[in-house]
Order: structure tokens, then C-alpha cells, then sequence
């Protein structure tokens, strides 16, 4: 039910009043459309009913604010569409002077930089504006915690692309990598039809005659400790797999039998790469 507040609003004497507190209530219950109707004769006198009051230096029937909020939403997203984002700019740009070692700029995104040091190792990524527009949806995708999915035709460069952004946010690790996943920040997986999901959450093994130990899947400690983990090829993953990966696509968690969940770490990302059309909820 909703707040009692609301409820007492739609006795208000002004009936702009009793609008508002309508559409708040029908929002946070989800009011039937039936419902809604009946509502609105009870405390509104009905849909035809007039009951102007301010709005923005002016004066409306607040009946017809939906029509309004339509087209400012409208208008606010086609001066978003024209908006020149990488034009010549007449005032002050921000520079690296401006920011903190730990603190990086991508076309206009402010990122954390998780390692200072890799400001030493340069972008080879040649700027232009197709490159600058991906360059702006990848960092904020990174920088709201959600899943990345990067879609091209062999050999387009996706994993040059990653490793490019990896050293923007200073999680490159370089072109010699250590065999032992805590030192990795970037974890890659290679999926195939034959990967086993256990490989990747992990399972009991035998350390003595009788007794079981459980060993956490390369997944599993990747998201526990907060890596980037690459899915390389996520079309090729079979049911099982996808079963795997949709809870930590979804809610950024993996989901182990018997054994709860793992909430991945603060700075932990996924990114999957494809060849092909393939759709994923929430990626980008």
C-alpha cells in the first residue's frame, strides 16, 4: 500500500495537489489503469475535469502535464543527439594537470586509475570520432559497474581495444603475464563448446584419503578479487556456462551451489567479446 502521506493528499483542497498525489501513488503501486480511473472521478471529478495551477514561471491545466513532460523530454533528447561533444571549445580544457595520479579522463569521462604507473606506457589508439564515441560509451559503462560486451568481425581488434582501455584505467598488464592469477588484473577466459562450468566456479577436490577441500574456479577468485575478467568468444558458451554467467551479468554476483554468493570486488568488471550477433541483458 502507499505511504499514508500520499493517501491523505488526495484529500487536499487544491486539486493540482490531488494530481500529483495520484500519479506518485499510481507510480509506486503500480495502480491498474481501472483503478486509476475510478481514482480520478472519486478525487479529481473525473477526465475532464480542469484544475490549472503554476508550473515553471507559469501557469497549466495539470492535466495535460504528460503532454508536456513528453515533448521536454523529446526536445532534451534531440539537444543531446546535436550536442558536438569533441568540437573546438572557447574556454578552459581540462588537462592531467587538473587531476589526481589516480584520477583519468576518457573523451570527457572522469575514471579512477587503479595503477599510476601505467600513465608511463602510452595509448597507441589513433583518435578520431568513431573511436572517440566508443571510446566514451566504454568508460561509462566501466565507470557504472555494469557488463561490457564488444561485438566485431574477426580480427577487428577487440583485444587491443581492452588493452587500451586497461592502461587508460591503469589495469594493463602488459605483454608478459605471470602465470599466477593474484597477479593478474586482467583475467581471460577463451570459452568453447567443451568448457566446463565447474572449471570455471569450482569444486571439491581430494587432499586426503577421505576428506574433501573446496578449490574456487578461476571465475570464482577473478570476481573475488576484483579482476577484469575478458570472456573471449561468449557465443560459443553452452547452457551451462550462460546459467553461470547470468547471475554476475545480471546482479554482479556468482551464484554457488551450497555455498552462497560471491559479490564481485570493487573494481571488478566483465567483458565479453563476440563475433557474431549475440544478445545479452544489460551489457552494453
Amino acid at each position: 500500500m502507499p505511504h499514508l502521506p500520499l493517501l491523505s493528499l488526495l484529500q487536499h483542497p487544491d486539486l493540482s495537489i490531488r494530481y500529483l498525489a495520484l500519479e506518485l501513488i499510481t507510480f509506486r503501486i503500480a495502480l491498474a489503469d481501472a483503478a486509476k480511473a475510478k481514482w480520478t472521478e472519486q478525487y479529481l471529478g473525473g477526465p475532464e475535469a480542469e484544475f490549472p495551477a503554476p508550473w515553471e514561471y507559469t501557469s497549466i491545466d495539470y492535466s495535460v502535464m504528460p503532454l508536456l513532460e513528453s515533448d521536454r523530454v523529446f526536445y532534451a533528447q534531440q539537444a543531446i543527439k546535436e550536442r558536438d561533444y569533441y568540437g573546438e571549445r572557447n574556454g578552459r580544457k581540462l588537462t592531467s594537470a587538473d587531476l589526481s595520479r589516480f584520477t583519468g579522463e576518457i573523451c570527457g569521462v572522469l575514471i579512477p586509475r587503479f595503477d599510476a604507473r601505467d600513465n608511463e606506457l602510452g595509448s597507441k589508439l589513433v583518435m578520431t570520432e568513431n573511436t572517440q564515441v566508443n571510446l566514451r560509451g566504454i568508460a561509462k559503462v566501466i565507470v557504472d559497474e555494469k557488463p561490457l560486451l564488444l561485438q566485431s568481425v574477426p580480427g577487428a581488434g577487440k583485444s587491443f581495444l581492452i588493452d587500451e582501455v586497461a592502461k587508460l584505467f591503469g589495469r594493463y598488464n602488459g605483454p608478459f603475464l605471470s602465470l599466477q592469477l593474484l597477479m593478474l588484473d586482467i583475467v581471460r577466459i577463451t570459452l568453447t563448446d567443451q568448457t566446463d562450468a565447474k572449471l570455471l566456479l569450482g569444486t571439491y577436490v581430494t587432499s586426503t584419503p577421505g576428506s574433501f577441500t573446496w578449490r574456487a574456479g578461476i571465475l570464482t577468485t577473478a570476481v573475488r578479487e576484483g579482476k577484469w575478467i575478458v570472456i573471449e568468444d561468449i557465443e560459443r558458451a553452452g547452457n551451462d556456462v550462460l546459467s553461470v554467467l547470468l547471475p554476475l551479468l545480471e546482479g554482479r554476483a556468482l551464484s554457488l551451489s551450497g555455498r552462497g554468493e560471491v559479490e564481485m570486488a570493487k573494481g571488478g568488471q566483465l567483458i565479453a567479446t563476440t563475433r557474431c550477433f549475440f544478445f545479452l541483458s544489460n551489457c552494453c
